[in-house]
């Protein structure tokens, strides 16, 4: 993440590079024409920061050599790999907040859109194991993808899960 931030802060917050770097889009006929930038407080959007950020590597890294700065990460297909888990995993987050937040929902719906999410990773833990990384659709597309440390990702992560909401 510090990556992404850091590489959207140096394009964004300078005026100069934030008009090169639109102007370097157009000229590619790129499907974006910003990044979206990061802000610390809205965290929800790190899932779409990252998608964004995913989707335009090419163009960043490109931008990124003309301003003679080296990202050697973004060229790493293992940096590439955790990226894309980093994007879709975000991505399932985000959709489940935002099934948290529907007004008018009482607890129980609430809790079953947990014990769903909790069932989803660890169906996704199981996939992964097996090599199937049908529910990552960004980390799909890659190769040599490390199966095993993601499953274990997706371990700790409903891990997490199990105790924040303990409570319950």
């Amino acid at each position: 993440m510090d990556v992404v931030v850091n590489t959207i802060n140096f394009i964004e917050f300078r005026g100069r590079n934030q008009r090169q770097f639109k102007a370097f889009l157009n000229k590619l006929s790129s499907e974006h024409d910003v990044v979206t930038h990061y802000c610390e407080v809205r965290w929800l959007n790190k899932g779409k920061i990252l998608k964004r950020f995913c989707d335009l590597r090419k163009e960043i890294a490109g931008f990124m050599k003309m301003k003679e700065i080296t990202l050697s990460q973004i060229c790493d297909p293992t940096w590439l790999c955790d990226l894309a888990f980093l994007v879709d995993i975000t991505g399932h987050l985000n959709n489940l907040n935002l099934k948290l937040q529907k007004q008018g929902q009482l607890v129980n719906q609430l809790y079953s859109q947990l014990i769903a999410f909790k069932n989803k990773i660890r169906l996704w833990k199981l996939q992964m194991r097996r090599k199937n990384c049908f529910h990552f659709s960004a980390l799909f597309s890659h190769e040599n993808i490390e199966y095993g440390r993601y499953a274990e990702e997706l371990k700790l992560l409903s891990k997490q899960f199990t105790n924040q909401f303990s409570d319950f």
